[in-house]
């Protein structure tokens, strides 16, 4: 079992048998995220940074699925 922080709201995500690019919502903020690392772990959005997302001006982040 490995632990990792959500980056964005920094909630504790318990991972029971963790696989690389594995994606993970997070269970507070509910942020998409793929694992790249297991030591130590790391995440980076799920979503592919080129694609196309819906945000809102008063987001904080761009928490909606690729459009």
């Amino acid at each position: 079992m490995i632990a990792v922080a959500c980056p964005i709201c920094e909630v504790v995500i318990e991972l029971e048998d963790p696989v690389l690019d594995a994606v993970l919502v997070c269970p507070d903020c509910g942020e998409e995220w793929r694992l790249v690392a297991l030591e130590p772990a790391e995440l980076v959005y799920a979503w592919d940074m080129d694609d196309e997302v819906a945000v809102e001006p008063d987001d904080d982040h761009p928490r909606q699925s690729p459009a």
